[in-house]
C-alpha cells in the first residue's frame, strides 16, 4: 500500500509539473495576444483537466489493479492541495465557492478518465 501511495504523490508532482508548464504557456499567450477573461477560464479549465488525464494514465499505469479507484484517489489528492494551497497563501478567503463543485469534479473525472485509459 505505501508503494501505491508513492505512485500517487509521483502522479501529483507529474501532474502539477505539467500544470506550471501549461500555465506558463498560456500566460505568454495571453501576454502576447491580449486574451480576455473568458479565454483565461477556458485556459484553466483545460490546464486541470489535462494534468488530471495524464496524472491519472501515469496513476493507473503504475498501479495496474483498480485503476478507477486510484483515478479516483488522484483526482480528490489534486484538488486537497489546491485546497491546501489555497488556505495557506489567502487563509481569510473562502476555499469552497460555487465553483469548487466544478473544479472538483473536473480534477476527479479527469483522474478517472486517465485511469480508464491507462
Amino acid at each position: 500500500m505505501m508503494r501505491k501511495a508513492v505512485r500517487i504523490l509521483q502522479g501529483l508532482f507529474l501532474a502539477y509539473l505539467i500544470t506550471g508548464i501549461v500555465l506558463l504557456i498560456f500566460s505568454f499567450l495571453m501576454y502576447k495576444l491580449e486574451w480576455g477573461e473568458k479565454a483565461i477560464r477556458i485556459g484553466i479549465i483545460i490546464t486541470y483537466i489535462v494534468s488530471t488525464v495524464i496524472g491519472g494514465f501515469y496513476i493507473g499505469r503504475k498501479v495496474q489493479t483498480r485503476r478507477l479507484l486510484f483515478g479516483i484517489a488522484f483526482g480528490i489528492a489534486y484538488i486537497a492541495v489546491i485546497c491546501i494551497a489555497s488556505l495557506l497563501l489567502y487563509p481569510g478567503e473562502p476555499v469552497f465557492s460555487g465553483n469548487f463543485v466544478t473544479i472538483a469534479g473536473m480534477c476527479i473525472g479527469g483522474g478517472i478518465l486517465g485511469g480508464i485509459l491507462s
